[in-house]
């Protein structure tokens, strides 16, 4: 039962970062902004071109270790520090996906169409 409850914790976690982070991207790819559409480009370059285990590695032993000294040996001495680098990591790796996907369905709208995208902007902005 407390496996369980570690598990759906962690994917709770993940998935809101996912999903918040996600349509922040696929809405910066759609933008006429070329700054803000480089930006999401790369980001889903990134992120989906490194396999997620090493993504998971780099978070949990490189990215400390390039922090300033006080604070890298703070996360590290984390009792959760694998709980928070494994979140962090799927919750980045699935937002590339998540963005590519928000972008896709924006995109397949018909420039003719009463845009729903243009409504959506106008909710988001």
């Amino acid at each position: 039962m407390r496996d369980q409850q570690y598990f759906m914790r962690r994917k709770a976690y993940f998935v809101v970062v996912a999903l918040c982070l996600g349509f922040a991207v696929g809405l910066a790819r759609t933008s006429t902004n070329r700054v803000w559409r480089a930006m999401g480009a790369t980001y889903v370059e990134v992120f989906r071109d490194v396999p997620l285990l090493v993504q998971m590695f780099v978070w949990y032993f490189v990215v400390p270790e390039l922090l300033p000294k006080w604070l890298g040996n703070d996360v590290k001495g984390l009792a959760n520090g694998p709980f928070i680098t494994a979140s962090l990591a799927l919750g980045l790796y699935t937002a590339a996906r998540v963005g590519e996907q928000a972008r896709a369905s924006i995109l397949a709208l018909p420039r003719g169409h009463p845009s729903t995208a243009d409504q959506f902007y106008d909710l988001i902005i």
